[in-house]
Order: structure tokens, then C-alpha cells, then sequence
């Protein structure tokens, strides 16, 4: 078996509070994919880490957007390390907030980082498997965020039936992704644009550069948000 270890992050995410969030990730010693098994969705270790979209997420779901409000109910689709969903949960106030994954040491971690953040309110860690419609929560969400999810071709159909499945009628898909080796983007955009598509893409941005700064310092996000 691998050896692994922990490290933990002070990320400051919001411009008007110092407060940082804690993050933990999970370090793995041997050098192997994160991606896993295409047979075995559960063998994926990406939620392992933290990946900079979910920096840049964070901060403009925290800072930029008032796409979310205290009245909505959130689920994360692969919520990974629950940068994100934690950031949400501390600075906008959601009335529930839905951290979910499919790795257990993935889950373990996340309810960790859940527990190291106090300010973190009406939030809860839960298993999805999204070939699996038993997996699926009994309610439907108002909001569903999905970032840096889609780094393949095969994932697109899942996302689309567990973003059907699980969204409400006027409720609101989130998603971030790298702009550059996400193979599967392509075939996710073409399909919100197909006729008679129930997901039909509204906006698309570019994330400013002051989304992209050090996260590990309140002063340069001070800076950089000038």
C-alpha cells in the first residue's frame, strides 16, 4: 500500500474577512495517476488535492457572485477536498450546503476539513457515485456546482443525467474547468446546446486575473483584488 500524508492549508478566500479556511489534502508518496480506473470510479484520487479552480470558484462565489443566497440548497458534484462548498458554507450562509464524492478516503478527509472549519454552517458530507441513480440523494437542489469534473469524454452523459436527476426545475448548474487539457468540455458544451436539452448554457466567462492570486496570504488577495 501507499504511505500517505496530510498537509493542511490557511486559504484566504474572501476580501472582507481575514478569517482564513483550513484545508487539508492528502499526500500520496508513490507517484501514481490520480484519475484511477476507468473500471472503478471509486479508485480516483483526485479529490486528494486541492486543484486551483476550485481557488478561483471559491473566490468568485464568495466575492464576485450573488448567484447564491442564504435561501438555496447546494450540492457539490466531486467536491474533493470541499474548498468550494466549505468557502460557501463560512462567508454566504446557504441554507444547506451538500459536500459529495465518491473515494472513502476522499469522504474521510472532507469530513475532516468540515470539522476544522467552525464557521462552517448547515453542511454535510455525503457518498454520490454518479453511474449509480441509487447513490442519488431523494431531494432535488436548487444549486449544483461541478468544478474541474470533466476530464474525459466518458464522464459527460454521467454528469448530465446526475445534473437531471438532482437539479430543480429553475435551479442553476455551476461549472469551472481549466481552459486548456480538459478533454470532454467540448462534448458537455455541444450538448447544452442541442435542441430540446434541459441544461442550456446561459453564460460563459473567462475568470479575471484577480480570482487567480495566492490564496495563502490575506494581504496579496488585498493586493490583488486593487
Amino acid at each position: 500500500t501507499n504511505e500517505m500524508s496530510e498537509i493542511t492549508h490557511c486559504l484566504f478566500l474572501s476580501r472582507s474577512n481575514e478569517q482564513p479556511i483550513e484545508i487539508s489534502e492528502i499526500g500520496m508518496e508513490k507517484n501514481v495517476s490520480p484519475l484511477g480506473s476507468s473500471s472503478d470510479p471509486s479508485t480516483d484520487t483526485t479529490g486528494f488535492y486541492i486543484w486551483g479552480a476550485s481557488i478561483v470558484m471559491s473566490r468568485w462565489l464568495v466575492n464576485d457572485s450573488n448567484i447564491i443566497n442564504e435561501h438555496d440548497s447546494v450540492l457539490e458534484l466531486g467536491a474533493g477536498c470541499g474548498t468550494i462548498g466549505i468557502s460557501l458554507s463560512t462567508h454566504k450562509k446557504p441554507r444547506k450546503v451538500t459536500l459529495t464524492d465518491i473515494n472513502k478516503l476522499t469522504l474521510e478527509n472532507l469530513k475532516r476539513n468540515v470539522a476544522k472549519n467552525s464557521d462552517a454552517a448547515n453542511i454535510s458530507v455525503e457518498y454520490l457515485n454518479w453511474c449509480d441513480e441509487r447513490s442519488f440523494p431523494d431531494e432535488k437542489f436548487d444549486v449544483l456546482i461541478g468544478c474541474d469534473i470533466i476530464y474525459g469524454e466518458e464522464f459527460v452523459d454521467d454528469i448530465f443525467n446526475v445534473v437531471n436527476k438532482l437539479l430543480t426545475a429553475k435551479g442553476k448548474f455551476l461549472i469551472c474547468y481549466p481552459n486548456s487539457n480538459r478533454f470532454g468540455i467540448q462534448k458537455f458544451t455541444e450538448k447544452t446546446l442541442r435542441k430540446g436539452s434541459f441544461l442550456r448554457l446561459k453564460t460563459e466567462e473567462i475568470a479575471p486575473e484577480n480570482l487567480k492570486g495566492n490564496p495563502f496570504a490575506f494581504d496579496q488577495l488585498a493586493v490583488d483584488a486593487t
